[in-house]
């Protein structure tokens, strides 16, 4: 089924540069093909003008034509149709560095099967949170290939950053699963993303991480501040690497050693008695919850077990804590020195 009408309307104008068609190119043919079973198709055919000098992907200089190739790519599905381009793409006849097939204007990398606005769409799907399974199925297109995608723009935007400018970074370790094999990860803190990654987490990943962060226009003696996990490898990788460095024991990690120690105490107190044991019976996340997202029940319950009314050591260990912990509201030094004394 052939439709000239859509042809000259729509394909015209959505291939139009600065990611479609430029002068030198046309819409010749435009046609449905329907499947059963199966998400109908909408076809388009792309021609080179006829007489137009195509340009040398080499030295880029205007060269005449030798021949042409076949090639097919996939665009963004229009009306619901799977939109697939035809394209007879001519590879030009240079006298100087030979014959090499020229580069479409709506193509992301030679050889490749997806259009510029295919694979726009693929990341904002991958960056939206959805799985390359999910992708694969909604586009109708293999998983495989839509890795193949994300990795070369990944490599493309990598080779492209820039962190000449980084001061503030931020430094921790993950793993998919724990005991199995660690990332240290180097992020920096006003841009809040990631600038170097690497296996381990031994002392030498900072001298590795420091190194990936020069690679792209970092300095490591511009780095003011680091902020960091509790762990002595990164401890003494950063006094190596970066010894004009302040650091800093970031939030969650001193949280979580606090609330470690309140629920030891909870445990060691509630065995010393089976009064206290009454008392600390279904009370542990009473503790390690912030007083602002206890429940009704484990708020009552919080301020029965008050340390001015039981003399418990785990309330008394909860309210240090709560102390300690707003440290972090504090709007400078002084202010912070005094807060746990309030």
């Amino acid at each position: 089924m052939r439709y000239g009408c859509l042809r000259q309307t729509c394909w015209q104008g959505s291939l139009r540069d600065p990611r479609g068609l430029s002068d030198e190119w046309e819409v010749c043919d435009v046609w449905f093909k329907k499947r059963e079973e199966a998400q109908d198709e909408l076809h388009v055919r792309v021609a080179h003008r006829k007489g137009q000098a195509v340009e040398c992907p080499v030295c880029h200089r205007k060269c005449g034509i030798y021949d042409t190739r076949e090639r097919t790519l996939w665009y963004l599905d229009i009306w619901q149709y799977e939109t697939i381009v035809h394209c007879a793409v001519p590879r030009a006849d240079c006298p100087k560095d030979g014959v090499h097939a020229t580069r479409m204007p709506w193509e992301v990398w030679p050889k490749t099967h997806f259009t510029a606005l295919f694979k726009a769409q693929v990341i904002v799907m991958a960056l939206s949170g959805m799985s390359v399974t999910a992708i694969a199925q909604q586009l109708h297109e293999t998983d495989t290939r839509i890795w193949r995608l994300l990795g070369k723009a990944v490599t493309e935007a990598r080779d492209a950053a820039d962190y000449s400018d980084v001061v503030r970074v931020g430094i921790d370790d993950t793993a998919r699963r724990r005991n199995q094999s660690y990332i240290s990860i180097m992020a920096n803190l006003d841009g809040q993303r990631a600038v170097a990654v690497t296996q381990g987490r031994d002392k030498g990943a900072l001298g590795r991480l420091c190194g990936e962060l020069k690679e792209h226009g970092g300095d490591r003696s511009k780095v003011q501040e680091v902020t960091r996990d509790m762990a002595e490898a990164y401890s003494f990788g950063v006094a190596a690497e970066m010894p004009q460095a302040t650091q800093t024991v970031d939030r969650f990690h001193v949280v979580q050693l606090l609330m470690r120690a309140t629920d030891h105490v909870r445990c060691t107190e509630r065995r010393e008695s089976a009064s206290k044991r009454r008392q600390l019976a279904g009370t542990k996340y009473v503790w390690l919850k912030r007083r602002e997202t206890l429940t009704k029940r484990q708020l009552a319950k919080r301020e029965e077990l008050d340390p001015a009314k039981t003399h418990l050591r785990t309330a008394r260990a909860c309210q240090m804590g709560e102390a300690l912990q707003d440290v972090y509201s504090c709007a400078d030094r002084k202010s912070a020195a005094r807060a746990p004394e309030r």
